[in-house]
């Protein structure tokens, strides 16, 4: 049974017991996932398990021509990030170059090197030993068979070129240089040589190295950045310039193979799984650990045999060879032969606004994050400080949000979490925030007075519209801009206090968000202009006509009228000033005047 991981990278799948039984539960149900901090997995700068895959092949039955693959022992990656795989490990080669997504494990092509004998079907008869991915996208293999061959393919495995390389078997390696020469390496003599093809004129020249020693088998070819050759065979990692000459060997307990990955780096492996990598520079240190037989970093999986390893520019490293599932993990994971990929893990790096301001009331949210770390980030935490009432933390996005309902000044501490543990002194993973919020200012509303302004008449106030809107509008009348005492209700009953004065009105609003402010109205002036009442007809007197004055039997005039002081009934004096008389006093005052108009007849009489 073939396992493989295909989730997209990166890819943490620690499987156990407990989770497999919990998926079986889980069939026919949907349950989403629930989110939570994760656990701890390492130490910034190791490396662990990321997914696998298997690379055994065999061409289907009746199709041909028949080939069949086991483990990889060599892989370049192409322009486009896809992987090329050859197998050249004694019983275990093959004639086939395989062709991988190295993110997910998917197969997307096998080819080879093909001849076809006139009037036969095409046949593979050659291995691969050596291949080599060009910067124009297209893939070199080194063919070994009766004679050496080097063959030119398009990315998907079209056969494009080929250059015979006659007398030359065994070959193992290729690279090519800045001038766009072939360099591959004969390990067959008592002194290895360099092989170097000039496909412009299809020269080939050999080129002996003095002291090495070479094992072909599984053997990785590199092209370092100054020019050198470089490889690792038989406990040494050794380099030497392309003329052969300044050969340096480097002790290197057990390495079997030495890959310069696209990382820059040189990575080794043994026959029992230990990876080491180390600086260009410093070749003769002892490097550091990537991954050893029983340890975190291959876990779930652990190596039987390994026979080559690489690196990607990113630095995930991939291990080739034999694997098991752990005890615990063999339900779950077969035995395999193939590829297993380890990320180089770092915690996270996390940047964001170091400041906001906020309003109360006025809903908020900063600005995502941004992350980085391997594996990616997934859960975010207050490490120290308080939010404002109103506004959380989102644990999985890492966004602040919310509405503040309380101003003031607040500084919190955010840390990015992936379960890897940052190195001693650095904050990297954390970032400081400072909220700074403000109690909202109200936009006021026009505040107005309706109503006619005169004596005895009501008038009412309008507070307009006020953004936001207030949660209360209280008002207060002032007669020229002095408060009037009681008068704080929406309507005022004009008094004859505030004739000849000017009247406003301030609407307060308050709210539980914003600071209270007041917006007062445009004043409305009283007239002085009194209400007129009628003035009242003499009882003697025919109605429409003119009454005498008093003790002449002349017609009144229309001004003033009085009784002489000490006049019989004198009682009352009209000015035409006076305020309005109410009917009943009116009644009375006619009464009394009808009466003396009476005693003064008679006593005329």
């Amino acid at each position: 049974m073939q396992h493989t991981h295909q989730a997209g990278k990166p890819r943490w799948r620690f499987v156990t017991a407990t989770a497999l039984l919990a998926g079986i539960l889980a069939v026919g149900s949907t349950v989403p996932a629930v989110a939570a901090e994760p656990v701890a997995i390492g130490a910034d700068g190791e490396y662990r398990y990321s997914h696998h895959w298997d690379t055994t092949y065999s061409t289907p039955e009746g199709q041909e021509p028949y080939a069949s693959f086991s483990t990889a022992t060599n892989v370049a990656f192409g322009t486009d990030g896809t992987m090329y795989a050859i197998a050249n490990y004694s019983s275990g080669s093959s004639a086939l170059v395989r062709r991988f997504d190295p993110q997910t494990g998917e197969a997307l092509g096998n080819f080879g090197i093909l001849t076809t004998e006139a009037g036969e079907d095409p046949v593979y008869d050659s291995y691969p030993t050596g291949i080599w991915a060009a910067s124009d996208g297209t893939v070199w293999v080194l063919g070994s068979g009766s004679d050496g061959v080097l063959v030119q393919f398009s990315a998907e495995g079209v056969e494009l070129a080929r250059f015979d390389l006659t007398g030359y078997a065994g070959l193992v390696g290729l690279v090519q240089t800045a001038d766009g020469k072939f360099v591959m390496i004969d390990p067959n003599y008592v002194d290895p040589r360099i092989i170097t093809l000039d496909p412009g004129t299809g020269v080939v020249t050999p080129t002996p190295i003095p002291g090495s020693d070479i094992a072909g088998t599984a053997f990785q070819l590199n092209l370092t950045p100054d020019g050198r050759l470089l490889w690792g065979s038989n406990g040494k990692i050794e380099t030497v310039s392309l003329d052969g000459t300044g050969l340096l060997s480097y002790p290197a307990d057990g390495v079997s193979q030495a890959t310069l990955g696209g990382d820059g780096k040189v990575y080794t492996t043994t026959d029992n799984g230990d990876i080491v990598v180390r600086e260009l520079a410093d070749l003769s240190g002892p490097g550091t650990a990537v991954a050893s037989r029983g340890g975190a970093a291959y876990s779930p999986v652990q190596p039987m045999s390994t026979v080559g390893v690489t690196a990607d520019a990113d630095g995930t490293v991939y291990v080739v060879g034999y694997f098991y599932g752990e005890p615990e993990q063999q339900e779950a994971i077969d035995p395999f032969i193939g590829i297993a990929a380890l990320d180089l893990i770092h915690s996270p790096v996390l940047t964001t606004a170091s400041s906001y301001a906020l309003d109360t009331c006025i809903p908020f949210t900063a600005d995502t994050p941004s992350v980085t770390g391997t594996p990616t980030p997934t859960w975010f935490s207050l490490v120290s400080g308080e939010l404002p009432a109103g506004v959380t933390l989102n644990s999985e996005t890492g966004v602040i949000s919310g509405t503040a309902v309380t101003p003031g000044n607040y500084t919190v501490v955010v840390r990015a979490l992936n379960g890897v543990a940052p190195q001693a002194d650095t904050s990297l993973d954390t970032v400081s925030v400072a909220l700074t919020v403000s109690a909202q200012s109200f936009a006021p509303g026009t505040v107005t007075i309706s109503g006619e302004a005169a004596v005895g008449k009501t008038l009412s106030a309008a507070s307009g519209t006020w953004v936001p809107a207030p949660d209360s509008v209280t008002y207060t009348w002032q007669r020229d801009g002095v408060a009037i005492p009681g008068a704080t209700e929406n309507t005022y009953v004009v008094t004859a206090a505030d004739r000849g004065r000017a009247l406003t009105v301030t609407a307060t609003a308050a709210s539980g968000c914003a600071a209270t402010a007041s917006a007062t109205s445009e004043p409305l002036d009283i007239g002085t202009t009194p209400t007129v009442t009628p003035k009242p007809t003499d009882p003697g007197t025919t109605p429409g006509t003119t009454p005498e004055t008093p003790g002449t039997g002349q017609p009144g005039n229309t001004g003033t009228a009085a009784i002489a002081p000490g006049a019989a009934g004198a009682s009352l004096a009209v000015t035409g000033d006076e305020v309005p008389w109410e009917p009943f006093a009116v009644g009375g005052a006619l009464a009394l005047v009808g009466a003396g108009m009476l005693v003064r007849r008679k006593l005329a009489a």
